[in-house]
Order: C-alpha cells, then sequence, then structure tokens
C-alpha cells in the first residue's frame, strides 16, 4: 500500500509542471487510502484475535499504525496538491 501511494503520489506531482490534470491520480491515492485502512483494521483484529503474547501483539499493533500513518501522509500530500491545482486553475 505504502509503495502504490508513493507511486501515485509520483505520478501527481510530475503532472504538477503545467499544473496538468492528476484527478485520477489523486482519486487513487484516496482509495488507496481507504483500503489501507481496512487492511490496518483487519491486521490488529486479526493480531487480538491470535492469542499470541500480549507484548507481541502490542508491538505489532505499533508497526501496523506507522505503516498506517506512511499511507495517510500520502493523503495529505495529495490533498495539498489538488489545492494547488485548485488555485492555479
Amino acid at each position: 500500500m505504502i509503495l502504490r501511494s508513493a507511486e501515485k503520489l509520483h505520478e501527481a506531482v510530475s503532472r504538477l509542471e503545467g499544473f496538468r490534470d492528476s484527478s485520477s491520480q489523486l482519486h487513487a491515492l484516496r482509495d488507496l487510502e481507504d483500503e489501507g485502512d481496512r487492511l490496518n483494521r483487519a491486521a490488529v483484529s486479526e493480531l487480538f484475535s491470535s492469542g499470541e503474547d500480549p507484548i507481541a501483539v502490542i508491538r505489532w499493533k505499533d508497526i501496523h499504525e506507522q505503516l498506517e500513518e506512511a499511507v495517510d501522509a500520502c493523503e495529505n500530500a495529495a490533498d495539498v496538491l489538488e489545492a494547488i491545482l485548485v488555485k492555479n486553475r
């Protein structure tokens, strides 16, 4: 999810010169963030139902949250790009 989000963000940024339409890339980024949220919830849910050591569960939960934050950061960057495009139309 992070790699795919970063690739879409790169595509959107590369279209910034000349303010070309990057709405499809920005939309794809939002879809990827939604999918990342879903995957994160499923992974954390599975962790708590796995019966693993509670310390390991907490560690993995923290890792999943950090990964989710990376995908969220890509979406935040997409919001900034969209604001730039709207102001320059």
